[in-house]
């Protein structure tokens, strides 16, 4: 299966980092309206235990923006007022 997620590059609070999940890493998705840390998270999504400290995440000086198979936090959501896109494209199996 093909993600893909759209991100807003005007949006982002520094650098960007590619990592994996820390400690007290939380994110709010876009139509939740709550946010959640991903341990609790992945345990809602029933991701195997063994896989949680591989899964792709992206941060920047404000937190986690996207989490591999969940989505975009809501923070960076592409809007109508949106000018420059960072599109993240992944495969799923």
């Amino acid at each position: 299966m093909f993600l893909k997620s759209a991100i807003d590059c005007d949006k982002i609070v520094g650098n960007i980092e590619i990592r994996t999940r820390k400690e007290g890493d939380e994110i709010t998705l876009v139509g939740r309206g709550i946010t959640k840390s991903l341990k609790k998270l992945f345990n809602e999504e029933k991701i195997p235990l063994e896989l949680r400290n591989i899964i792709p995440v992206i941060s920047d000086g404000a937190g986690v923006i996207w989490v591999y198979g969940i989505g975009v936090n809501s923070r960076v959501a592409v809007s109508s007022k949106t000018k420059n896109i960072y599109i993240v494209n992944t495969i799923k199996e």
